[in-house]
């Protein structure tokens, strides 16, 4: 079995390119190009580098419109070393027998090598070997290899050692004014300060019972007299008018002067039990008593002129809370209740 070798190297302004040709029997031959690629201006290097190749068989007649498989291994440090990649292209050859794939490239098939991806593979350790398999229908055929004399510069210079620092450059323009950050945690407590001085002694209020008409009143009196809202509910008034006040018109009429302070309504209280809430009014004499409660002398300050008993004769009546007095038209009836 022969093997030739035909190595040259094609410089060209920001690439390299190497020219592999393997002739390994005589039915079957390749040749191969292989393109490494430095790109400049990227900021981020694409995760692999093309490759090409002219297929030819053993009379050095080129293969068109061939299908084939192409199978790349990466091995490191020798042509025996660790595998770190290996994938595999199905390509069809053009007219020219030239087919073209991409190392690297998402689409190939991961068929072994300690690297899970593509880009997992460390460009900076060492030298890497490309091994190149082909496979026309009659099984995979070995290639060869050949060491990559200079690794893709892109992948290295995404991952190879850093250069020295450049030199500073000029401050640029102030940007525009950033958005409002999230509020941060709530600080610890700070220290309690010192305490102030005493305040000036306030004015007390003074008692002065209900109010009554023509009485004099000074700062901080109050009185009780009939609410704003009911007759029958007192309020409590406190004077807020300029002393010394002489008080002619009720306070709920005296908005200027009095201010009205009127206890909240207490809660509804619980209801009677009827069975122990009757009760009896009776007359003994002079003595007026109700039932399981006190007894009241009535006091006799009615001008009798005539002394007749027959009509002095009179009954009490308890009807509910209504109390009345026969013999007088129309009768006195006093409500109990509101007493």
């Amino acid at each position: 079995m022969n093997l030739k070798t035909l190595k040259s190297f094609i410089m060209k302004p920001g690439w390299k390119s190497l020219l592999l040709t393997f002739i390994v029997r005589p039915s079957f031959s390749v040749g191969v190009f292989f393109l490494l690629s430095t790109f400049y201006l990227f900021s981020q290097a694409p995760q692999g580098f093309n490759y090409q190749a002219v297929a030819r068989d053993g009379d050095n007649s080129v293969l068109k419109n061939t299908a084939l498989d192409v199978k790349i291994g990466l091995l490191q440090d020798s042509e025996t070393g660790t595998l770190v990649w290996e994938e595999i292209h199905s390509v069809t050859t053009t007219d020219l027998g030239l087919f073209t794939l991409t190392i690297g490239d998402i689409t190939a098939t991961n068929s072994g090598g300690t690297a899970a991806t593509f880009a997992d593979i460390d460009w900076t350790l060492g030298s890497y070997y490309m091994k190149v398999e082909v496979n026309d229908g009659g099984g995979f055929a070995d290639m060869g290899s050949a060491e990559l004399l200079s690794v893709p510069y892109a992948l290295f210079a995404e991952e190879g050692n850093a250069g020295p620092e450049g030199p500073q450059g000029e401050q640029g323009s102030e940007g525009v004014q950033g958005p409002t950050g999230p509020a941060g945690a709530q600080g610890v407590q700070g220290p309690t300060g010192t305490e102030g001085p005493q305040g000036p002694v306030g004015t007390g209020l003074n008692n002065n019972g209900a109010w009554s008409a023509d009485s004099t009143y000074y700062e901080g009196d109050y009185v009780f007299d009939r609410s704003t809202g009911d007759p029958l509910i007192n309020s409590m008034w406190i004077f807020q008018g300029t002393p010394p006040f002489t008080s002619s018109t009720q306070p709920y009429l005296d908005s200027g002067n009095w201010v009205e302070f009127e206890a909240p309504e207490g809660p509804q209280g619980p209801a009677g039990d009827p069975a122990t809430d009757d009760q009896t009014l009776s007359v003994n004499g002079h003595q007026l008593s109700i039932s399981n409660g006190n007894t009241i002398p009535l006091p006799d300050t009615v001008n009798d002129a005539d002394h007749d008993p027959a009509n002095e004769i009179q009954d009490l009546q308890l009807s509910g809370h209504n109390l009345s007095i026969t013999n007088k038209t129309p009768p006195t009836v006093i409500d109990l209740s509101t007493s």
